[in-house]
This record gives C-alpha cells, sequence and structure tokens, in this order.
C-alpha cells in the first residue's frame, strides 16, 4: 500500500514553518514512490475529500496551527485508520481557529502519534498528547529544546519522522 504524506504550515506559513518545506523536500527524496504535499494550515478543507477516499496510508504532519488542522481531518475521518500523526509544536492555546475537539487529545482511529514540543517559549508553548483515556498508548511525546520557531527545522526531530515513517 502506498503512503500519502501530508504536511501542513503552521500560522504565517512559509514565513514560521519553513522547516515543514525542508522536511517535503527530505520526504520526497526518501520515499519517492508517496504522494507528499504541504500546504497552509487552513487549507485541509481541500484535502478532506480526497484523504477520505484514498487507499493509502495517511501520514499527516503538520508544524503549530498545521498540527491542530491535521488532528481536524483526522477527527473528520473518524471511520477511517491513519497510522501516524506527527505534531511539531501543537499549541491548542491559540486553537479557535481551526480547533477539533478535544484539544490535546488523539483521536481512536489515530494508530500512532508523535508529538515534538516545547516549554522554552512564553507566548505559545506545546503541550503533551494524551488518548481520550488519558494513556499514552502509541502516542510519544518528545519534550525538545527547540523554540516554536525552530523546532520544525530540527534536522535531529526530521530523521526521528523519517525513520517513523519507514517503519510503517
Amino acid at each position: 500500500m502506498k503512503k500519502y504524506i501530508m504536511i501542513f504550515r503552521g500560522f504565517g506559513g512559509i514565513v514560521f514553518s519553513s522547516g515543514m518545506d525542508q522536511l517535503s523536500e527530505k520526504l520526497k527524496t526518501k520515499f519517492p514512490e508517496c504522494t507528499v504535499n504541504i500546504d497552509d494550515y487552513n487549507n485541509w478543507k481541500k484535502y478532506y475529500d480526497e484523504l477520505k477516499k484514498s487507499p493509502d496510508q495517511i501520514v499527516l504532519l503538520g508544524h503549530s496551527f498545521g498540527a491542530l488542522s491535521c488532528y481536524k481531518i483526522v477527527s473528520k475521518l473518524k471511520h477511517k485508520k491513519i497510522p501516524l500523526v506527527i505534531s511539531f509544536d501543537y499549541s491548542p492555546y491559540y486553537s479557535g481557529i481551526v480547533a477539533h475537539i478535544p484539544d490535546g487529545v488523539v483521536p481512536k482511529n489515530v494508530s500512532k502519534a508523535i508529538n515534538f514540543y516545547q516549554k522554552c517559549d512564553l507566548l505559545v508553548r506545546g503541550v503533551k498528547m494524551r488518548r481520550e483515556d488519558g494513556s499514552e498508548k502509541d502516542v510519544t511525546n518528545i519534550l525538545t529544546k527547540y523554540s516554536h520557531i525552530e523546532i520544525d527545522k530540527a534536522d535531529e526531530l526530521h530523521d526521528i519522522v523519517i525513520k517513523a515513517i519507514k517503519d510503517l
């Protein structure tokens, strides 16, 4: 089964989420057989129908508001199994724009979630993700040293993403 990889930048698009563009290029090189798309967080709706019908394994990645968009899609695709969602500094404090309910929760239809987060910025801080029952089963939370605007650019985190996708 092919993989469909969808990446969402955060608020401010390429200005603040340029690391997602770098990650996209790495993924295209490592997984040439995969479909890799990248877009702005508020464009998630245009991919919803395509993802709903796709027979491929769907992998969603997002930075900041882009991570919120990933979980918005997952919440809408509640009857479709999503093998992997990777979030870079999912920050629910500003989630009124794209929020799914409830914030910080990995829905049941997600098999595995990886969440990179930070606590060094005062205004925007990521959070630990959890399952609806409060457990972290198949949820990997990685506290990083990177700020909110650096977290998506970290090569060592990109390497973790590439390995996780390879392991699917």
